[in-house]
């Protein structure tokens, strides 16, 4: 095939590099629809909370559910339910800035490390290999011994630890494309090394970057969560599942009701995430060895 030939193909059809339509399969969808209710309910705080979830009623401490208090109230007189919408915010928006952070910067690692190879393969995988070697709840452990605690450096250490996990399955998926027919003819006919990545390299990669950054975000999720039962994460009195969690004056007062409840709602996010992530990359997986 002759160079005009290679410039009248199309470079981005489905047929030879495209990305193919995604589809979930039912357990997927009941889980995605897990994951969008409570970002819906994390978005909608301010209208669906019954209550300032601050407001304390010092005559109404740990009282029952009722009418009033569907789940009841916290040490403080504080509504559980109104603490437990409202504690979404926190506990999804920490997870989902980690694992963005870590996509911004691990994906064009991989992308030049998969794409150039030799010094700068190496030179990426030595540097991954090493943040490999922390666990992400050390780095934000000594983060907050340098810089205080809060939910800035925690998800500033967790966004570093994690781009590993981004970068090294982004590089494998880069390497699988690097060779196909489609980035040769674009190569060959002088196409743009950046407009290959951005139509060609991308787009295939992208399927299992999404899946590998799903489950990221259930890991970072039980992160945040562990870090701020510890007292490293959420400060104050700004609701956050993890901190909920935390709750032992009322748990040894025999009131363990916002800690179940909070803990339930970590599981389920966590296991709706972990689950939908799972399935991308099996469906990845499928898809390539049927292709």
């Amino acid at each position: 095939m002759n160079a005009l030939a290679l410039r009248r193909r199309p470079l981005a059809a489905t047929s030879d590099g495209g990305a193919a339509p995604l589809r979930l399969g039912t357990g997927a969808k009941v889980a995605l629809a897990v994951v969008a209710l409570l970002a819906l309910v994390a978005l909608l705080a301010p209208v669906i909370a019954p209550y300032d979830p601050d407001k304390q009623d010092l005559l109404n401490i740990h009282a029952g559910p009722s009418a009033d208090h569907l789940l009841g109230t916290d040490q403080l007189g504080r509504d559980i339910l109104s603490r437990l919408i409202w504690g979404a915010r926190p506990s999804l928006a920490g997870p989902l800035v980690v694992v963005l952070a870590a996509t911004a910067v691990g994906v064009p690692l991989a992308l030049a490390a998969g794409w150039w190879g030799g010094a700068v393969d190496t030179v990426v995988g030595r540097a991954l290999d090493l943040l490999f070697a922390f666990p992400g709840i050390l780095l934000a452990v000594l983060a907050v011994a340098m810089f205080g605690s809060g939910m800035v450096p925690c998800v500033i250490a967790l966004a570093i630890a994690f781009v590993p996990l981004i970068a090294r399955v982004t590089r494998s998926a880069v390497l699988g494309v690097r060779g196909a027919p489609y980035i040769a003819a674009a190569e060959v006919v002088g196409v743009p090394t950046a407009r290959i990545w951005l139509r060609h390299l991308l787009p295939n990669v992208a399927p299992i970057v999404i899946a590998q950054a799903t489950v990221a975000f259930g890991y970072a999720l039980i992160d945040l969560a562990v870090l701020s039962f510890l007292g490293f994460g959420v400060q104050g009195t700004t609701p956050d599942w993890g901190m909920m969690v935390n709750a032992q004056q009322s748990i040894v007062q025999g009131h363990p009701d916002q800690a179940v409840w909070a803990g339930v709602l970590i599981v389920v996010a966590v296991s709706a995430v972990s689950y939908l992530g799972t399935h991308l990359t099996d469906r990845h997986h499928r898809d390539g060895r049927d292709a």
